[in-house]
């Protein structure tokens, strides 16, 4: 298997352990849907800032996609990745969001409280 085959795998993989769609990465690491299906085949496509926009969006090295070694990722690995990606798109908001964010989560955390 050469190099951009592995690539291409371990991307399928990534995905699909995120449980991510090829339109997401694709918008969240501002390139072309194209070309993460053309990388997806294993033809050679991706430059290093494009590389390393999707490792960033992913959680991982580029590196890691390169490789081909796919991490295990348990539950607490899982709710870091999805937490950081909560916290970057959080900084992306107005203040006024921001606000309202905090608002509904000190109500949700409140209400769970009352709950233990």
């Amino acid at each position: 298997m050469d190099r951009n085959e592995k690539l291409g795998r371990t991307l399928k993989q990534l995905l699909a352990a995120r449980g991510m769609k090829i339109s997401e990465l694709a918008r969240r690491a501002k390139i072309d849907n194209g070309q993460i299906s053309r990388v997806l085949r294993g033809q050679p496509c991706l430059s290093i800032d494009s590389l390393r926009r999707v490792s960033d969006v992913l959680g991982v090295t580029p590196g890691t996609l390169l490789d081909g070694k796919v991490p295990e990722f348990d539950d607490a690995a899982k709710s870091n990745y999805s937490a950081s990606i909560l916290f970057r798109s959080f900084k992306k908001l107005s203040p006024e969001d921001r606000q309202q964010v905090q608002w509904i989560v000190e109500r949700f955390t409140e209400t769970e409280e009352n709950r233990a």
